[in-house]
C-alpha cells in the first residue's frame, strides 16, 4: 500500500493589494480625508492564501488554478514559489486576476475596491480534469470556492472519484448551489454562508438541528461552521458535535481567517488527527491570524509560542500519552531531543548536558530509570534517591519538557516508540556505544555527545563520601 501524504488545493486565486497612507487634513472638495500615500503591498488571496497557510505546515502540496499573464498573477506566482508550493496551472492571457484593493490610513481600513474577473469555464474544467487524473497522489483535496469560476459543476465528478478513492475533500463553499458539493468530506462555511443555505440560526440547538439536516441533504461526512466571536462548531454524520469557544485574543483583522481554518483543519485531518482535534487546532491557529493585519499565515513557531511552549509543571507522562504527544510535535515540525539516565544524585554535570540538549531542538524528552531498573543496573544500595524524589527535582528544570519512566535496563523500546530527531549523552560516551545509535541513524536521526568541562558523576560523588 502506498501512503499518500500530499494535499491538493483547487480554487480561485486572487490578489490582495494593500495601499497604506496617512491623513492629516480634510479635502476642500468634499468632506473626506486626504490620504497621503506611503507604501503598497501585494499578498496572495483566496486559494493562493490557503496554499500559503498550508505551506507553514507542509511543503507536500500542489495548487491547481487558472493563471493570468498580468502583473498581479506574476507577483502571486513569485510569492508561492518562494514558499516551495508546487504550481499546476493553466495560463489564459485573456483572463485578468481578481484584485481586492484595501486602503488603510495607519492601521485602519477605510475602504475596499474589488476588481472582479471570472475564469473561462473550459479553462476551469481543464484544471478539474487534470486533478481528476492525479487523484491517487493525494491524501486530501481542498476546494476553495470564491465564485470566480474556477469551481464549476464539473466538481461533482472530482468529489465522487475522491470519495471512491478515500481522498478527503474539504470545501470552503460559495453561493446558493451547494448540491455540487454532494458527498464531499467536509464543508467549512462561516455563519453568514451557512444561514444563507440553512436559514437563520436561533440558538445552539437550532444550529445542531439545521446542521444535521444539511449533512443528510448533501450526504457529507462533517461540517464546520465558524461563528466569529462565538468560536467554531463542528458536527459529523454520526451526530457527534463540539463547540469550540473563541480564543480571547485581540482581533485586529478577520481577513483570511477562513483560509487558515480550512488549511489547518485539512492538514491535521490528513495526519490522522480526529475531526474535533483538527478543528481545535484550526481554531487556535486562526486566533493568531486575526491578530494580524490583512491576509496572514501563521507559522508553527508562532503557534508553538502561543499554545505549546509554556512552563508545564505536570511534565510526567506515561507510555499511553507519549504517542499522541509525539504525533502532535511531529505534525507541527518540531525537533525532538531524547536523553535518558538514572539521575540518582543530580549534579552540575547533569545540569550542563541537559541544558545543552534542549538547545539542539524544540522538545526535550528525558527518560528516567525506575527504582527497580536502577537497582538492577547499579546494585543493592541504589538508588540513593527514590523515583519520586528524582522526578521532583527534574520537574523543576524548565528546559525539560517531558519526563517518562521506564523499567527496562535500557530505553531502546522507548526510543523506537518516540523516534526522536537526536539522542544526547554527556561525558564518557562514544556515539556508536549509545543505546539506540543504529536505530536512530537508520531513521535519519543523530546521536550527539555533549562534552562538558564539568567532569562529575554520581559514582564519583558516592566514592568521595566513603
Amino acid at each position: 500500500m502506498i501512503y499518500r501524504d500530499k494535499i491538493a488545493i483547487l480554487g480561485d486565486v486572487m490578489a490582495d493589494e494593500y495601499l497604506f497612507g496617512e491623513s492629516e487634513r480634510i479635502s476642500p472638495e468634499f468632506p473626506t480625508a486626504v490620504i497621503r500615500y506611503t507604501r503598497s503591498e501585494i499578498r496572495c488571496g483566496a486559494a493562493a492564501n490557503v496554499a500559503i497557510c498550508l505551506s507553514e505546515l507542509t511543503h507536500k502540496l500542489d495548487l491547481y488554478f487558472t493563471s493570468s499573464t498580468d502583473i498581479y498573477s506574476k507577483k502571486i506566482s513569485k510569492i508561492l514559489k518562494k514558499k516551495n508550493i508546487n504550481l499546476i496551472y493553466n495560463e489564459d492571457n485573456k483572463f485578468k486576476t481578481t484584485v481586492k484593493k484595501r486602503i488603510y490610513v495607519g492601521k485602519n481600513q477605510i475602504t475596499r475596491i474589488d476588481y472582479d474577473n471570472f475564469v473561462n469555464k473550459n479553462k476551469s474544467n481543464f484544471l478539474i480534469n487534470k486533478l481528476i487524473k492525479n487523484i491517487k497522489r493525494y491524501n486530501a483535496i481542498i476546494i476553495s470556492d470564491y465564485g470566480k469560476g474556477q469551481v464549476t459543476d464539473n466538481i461533482k465528478k472530482l468529489i465522487n472519484l475522491a470519495h471512491r478513492n478515500n481522498v478527503k475533500t474539504i470545501i470552503d463553499p460559495y453561493g446558493n448551489n451547494w448540491q455540487k458539493y454532494n458527498r464531499s468530506f467536509c464543508l467549512t462555511p462561516n455563519k453568514k454562508e451557512f444561514e444563507n443555505i440553512a436559514g437563520k440560526i436561533n440558538d445552539k440547538k437550532d444550529l445542531i438541528k439545521k446542521s444535521i439536516n444539511l449533512i443528510r441533504k448533501l450526504n457529507i461526512k462533517s461540517l464546520i461552521v465558524t461563528l466569529g466571536n462565538e468560536g467554531m462548531f463542528t458536527i459529523n454524520n454520526k451526530k457527534q458535535y463540539y463547540f469550540h469557544d473563541a480564543i480571547k485574543k485581540q482581533v485586529f483583522d478577520v481577513t483570511g481567517a477562513g483560509d487558515i481554518v480550512c488549511a489547518v483543519y485539512t492538514y491535521f485531518l490528513s495526519k490522522n488527527f480526529s475531526q474535533s482535534q483538527s478543528t481545535l487546532f484550526s481554531n487556535q491557529f486562526a486566533s493568531i491570524g486575526v491578530s494580524k493585519l490583512g491576509s496572514s499565515s501563521v507559522s508553527t513557531d508562532e503557534y508553538f509560542k502561543n499554545f505549546v511552549n509554556y512552563h508545564n509543571e505536570n511534565k510526567l507522562i506515561n507510555i499511553d500519552e507519549i504517542d499522541d504527544k509525539i504525533k502532535f510535535y511531529k505534525a507541527i515540525n518540531k525537533k525532538i531531543i531524547f536523553t535518558n539516565g538514572c539521575f540518582d544524585i543530580i549534579h552540575a554535570g547533569h545540569l550542563d548536558y541537559l541544558k545543552k540538549s534542549k538547545k539542539l531542538g524544540d522538545i526535550l524528552v528525558v527518560a528516567i530509570n525506575s527504582d527497580k531498573s536502577v537497582f538492577k543496573l547499579k546494585g543493592k544500595n541504589r538508588p540513593i534517591n527514590n523515583l519520586h524524589n528524582r522526578i521532583k527535582i527534574l520537574k523543576a528544570f524548565e528546559f525539560i519538557d517531558h519526563l517518562i519512566i521506564f523499567d527496562e535496563l535500557d530505553p531502546l523500546n522507548l526510543i523506537k516508540k518516540i523516534e526522536p530527531n537526536i539522542i544526547t549523552k554527556g561525558n564518557g560516551y562514544k556515539k556508536n556505544m549509545v543505546i539506540g545509535y543504529n536505530f536512530i541513524k537508520k531513521i535519519g536521526g543523530d546521536v550527539k555527545i555533549l562534552k562538558s568541562k564539568i567532569n562529575q558523576s554520581s559514582t564519583k560523588i558516592l566514592d568521595n563520601l566513603k
